[in-house]
């Protein structure tokens, strides 16, 4: 995890959430992205936000990062 190492030694903290925690978050995080989902105007929605979670995953992998 070179990035998250970079960004310790640059006096940044990060602090990372995983297992319940996190699905927690997921879990209410969910009711935002079907309100933007429904809400949204002048693009597909579903199909704009399965691009960008593409990317995330595309830019994760490349940069060697976790996407979660």
């Amino acid at each position: 995890m070179a990035a998250f190492d970079r960004l310790s030694a640059e006096g940044i903290k990060v602090h990372r959430i995983e297992g319940e925690q996190l699905e927690a978050m997921k879990t209410k995080l969910a009711v935002i992205e079907q309100q933007w989902l429904s809400e949204a105007k002048g693009v597909e929605a579903q199909e704009a936000l399965n691009f960008y979670r593409a990317e995330l995953d595309r830019v994760a992998a490349e940069l060697g990062v976790p996407k979660d």
